[in-house]
């Protein structure tokens, strides 16, 4: 085994031989025990000391596929795909930004890949792609046994909640399907997916939320709005309609101004929201606001 601290052209000559003679080195790493030892056997802490060596440009090798696909390849071999360099980035951070699709698979086929890295703002490769609304790998990535499809970025978003902003109702589907989603996580600001869903007037996405046999529908945001709330002040009757259906609605609850959504569908003057709600067996028009103010 090399010494961990190694030279700058011992490294050049690492690097070189990999990227150059890549078809070699993957023959002679089943076959030439001395290849074996000098590269296939390295430790993870020399290995980090490659990455982060001035040489070893991870920028410059994704920005050609080709070669970063070897790169990818060299790693899935090597078992060392987690691997991070001096900006503690991996290979897999880059195939994500370079949208690299045979890196990303070759990659997450490994069994000892983290899929749960966290990237830019604190994002996973799922909430990545649950943002960007992409079926594809997002089905992908929730067949990985590691997953963890709860995990929230630094403003507290799941991949689900921002699926459900962004209204990219089969990747909605996908994640409601998974065995252990928390349906009812919320973000920095207290907002669920379905809080999200209903304020963008999202029908499908909120039918879908309403069929999880999890979902809590009167939970409030840091504003004291759940989604009935929401849904008064953004004005989709279809979400609201389907909202009142459902069996464990409270159409009562007061946000922090102490207004319903009977109230606040008053003061927006919605006289579609105003019927639909006093269609409700248990609403309550003689609730109060904090300014002592009624629905009627």
């Amino acid at each position: 085994m090399l010494n961990t601290l190694i030279k700058p052209v011992i490294l050049r000559h690492i690097f070189s031989y990999i990227t150059n003679n890549f078809n070699e080195a993957i023959r002679l790493s089943h076959v030439n025990l001395a290849f074996e030892d000098t590269i296939m056997n390295y430790s993870h802490v020399m290995w980090n000391n490659v990455f982060q060596c001035e040489m070893y440009d991870l920028e410059k090798i994704f920005d050609n596929v080709g070669l970063a696909t070897k790169f990818c390849y060299v790693l899935y071999k090597m078992n060392i795909i987690n691997i991070q360099n001096e900006c503690k980035k991996t290979a897999l951070i880059y195939a994500i930004h370079e949208g690299y699709v045979e890196c990303l698979v070759l990659l997450c086929n490994n069994n000892e890949i983290d899929v749960n890295i966290k990237i830019l703002y604190g994002d996973t490769i799922l909430i990545w792609f649950s943002r960007e609304g992409n079926k594809k790998f997002v089905e992908f990535l929730l067949k990985h046994d590691k997953i963890d499809v709860n995990i929230q970025n630094n403003g507290g978003d799941t991949a689900l909640i921002l699926a459900a902003h962004g209204g990219y109702k089969e990747c909605v589907k996908l994640l409601l399907n998974h065995p252990n989603i928390n349906v009812n996580v919320q973000d920095k600001n207290g907002n669920t997916a379905l809080i999200c869903a209903t304020r963008k007037g999202y029908k499908e996405c909120v039918e879908l939320l309403l069929k999880h046999p999890n979902i809590n529908v009167n939970i409030q945001n840091n504003k004291g709005n759940t989604a009935l709330i929401s849904v008064t002040n953004f004005g989709c009757i279809k979400c609201a309609k389907l909202l009142l259906n459902h069996p464990n609605i409270n159409v009562n609850v007061q946000d922090k101004n102490g207004n319903t959504a009977l109230i606040l569908a008053k003061i927006k003057r919605n006289k579609e929201c105003i019927e639909l709600l006093l269609k409700h067996n248990k609403i309550d028009v003689n609730i109060q606001n904090i300014c002592g103010k009624t629905s009627f």
